[in-house]
């Protein structure tokens, strides 16, 4: 009875654990029901290399706008901006061609309207690390977000975009991929899906 008790304990333990994090997007594909990814000056493709379930979204482009996607259906992400978490993994193919960038989240289909937005500089930090060559592990406080536009609602996100500038307006094209983005009120959680 006890093993059983122990059991169904750890099952309700790990269950809860689970559901704490929302997931807006796995990255399995371009084009969905729910949206498409695109990318300013190149065409987004799923690639082998990822960090979560089979495929990675990527794009080889120059221009700043590296990946975006409007989403078909609204998003609840189950947090607020005072108590919730961003997280993502990103790959950068070299980050010596970048000086800063931003992601913004947006609940009215655009950058521009309704929306959150993280800005980082030179340094290339994103949460508490800066911007690797490879794959990173982002995690991105909401209550660091800047630049709000409108009146963002965390719980009909239906927008999400990544820029990262090239260093001297060069026009070096930069490989860039993501996975898994997801939201919880948990760093911790967010921290340990890898």
């Amino acid at each position: 009875m006890k093993k059983i008790m122990l059991s169904a304990l750890i099952g309700i333990s790990l269950s809860a654990s689970a559901q704490s994090v929302q997931v807006l997007d796995r990255c399995e594909e371009v084009k969905s029901e729910n949206g498409y990814w695109d990318a300013a000056g190149a065409k987004p493709a799923v690639d082998n290399d990822k960090k979560e379930g089979q495929f990675s979204v990527s794009a080889s482009s120059p221009q700043p706008e590296r990946l975006k996607k409007e989403y078909v259906k609204p998003f609840d992400t189950r947090v607020s901006k005072e108590n919730g978490f961003l997280a993502f993994w990103l790959y950068v193919d070299n980050t010596d061609f970048l000086k800063g960038g931003n992601v913004c989240i947006s609940s009215d289909h655009a950058a521009s309207r309704d929306s959150y937005e993280y800005p980082f500089f030179n340094d290339l930090k994103m949460g508490d690390k800066s911007l690797v060559k490879g794959w990173n592990t982002v995690v991105l406080p909401l209550s660091a977000f800047k630049n709000v536009k409108g009146n963002p609602n965390l719980s009909a996100i239906n927008y999400f975009r990544v820029v990262l500038y090239n260093k001297d307006e060069s026009n070096i094209p930069q490989i860039i991929k993501l996975d898994n983005i997801r939201f919880s009120t948990d760093k911790a959680a967010l921290e340990k899906i890898d």
